[in-house]
């Protein structure tokens, strides 16, 4: 095992970071998936950890913006694509990489950051906490529809391959 080297993404890095984030959470992202990660992702934004040429960590920030009380909106930080291989954890490359973020996101003018995280428990010691702990929202029926073109590609849907099985014993 090499040393771990925290550094900047490059553009060209990009189908690198689908293939780490889609180790780290065992997925595969479809083409058309990738292209709409890609249309978001912010390059310059990004950080990845590398070991003997090859990635394997990346943490991201997106430009967000939030609602605060009095009706005022303001830009955040939002904290994104969190993923390290399985096979490279336990190693500090998490902590590591937050760090480095969290630093990056303090000296460029951020007055806070918003986690987008699926596992919001192991965040609480970077400073992260729950904001809401119930959603609730209604739409009309005629308006209501996916916002792209995903069809049935949905883990709720039995006709893509990929999801048939999961969760069975």
């Amino acid at each position: 095992m090499g040393d771990i080297q925290i550094r900047r993404l490059r553009e060209e890095d990009f189908p690198e970071v689908v293939r780490v984030e889609g180790a780290a959470f065992g997925e595969q992202a479809a083409p058309e998936e990738v292209a709409v990660f890609r249309a978001r992702f912010n390059v310059d934004r990004t950080l990845c950890a590398v070991e003997d040429g090859a990635l394997v960590g990346t943490n991201s920030v997106m430009d967000m913006e939030l609602t605060i009380p009095g009706d005022r909106v303001i830009p955040v930080a939002a904290l994104t694509w969190v993923g390290v291989l399985p096979s490279h954890r336990r190693r500090g490359i998490f902590r590591r990489l937050m760090e480095r973020q969290l630093e990056d996101i303090r000296h460029g003018g951020d007055i806070v950051s918003v986690l987008l995280g699926s596992e919001g428990g192991i965040y609480g010691r970077f400073g992260y906490g729950s904001a809401t702990s119930v959603l609730s929202f209604s739409l009309e029926r005629p308006q209501a529809k996916l916002a792209g073109p995903f069809g049935n590609d949905w883990p709720g849907s039995t006709d893509r391959p990929r999801w048939r099985g999961l969760g069975a014993a």
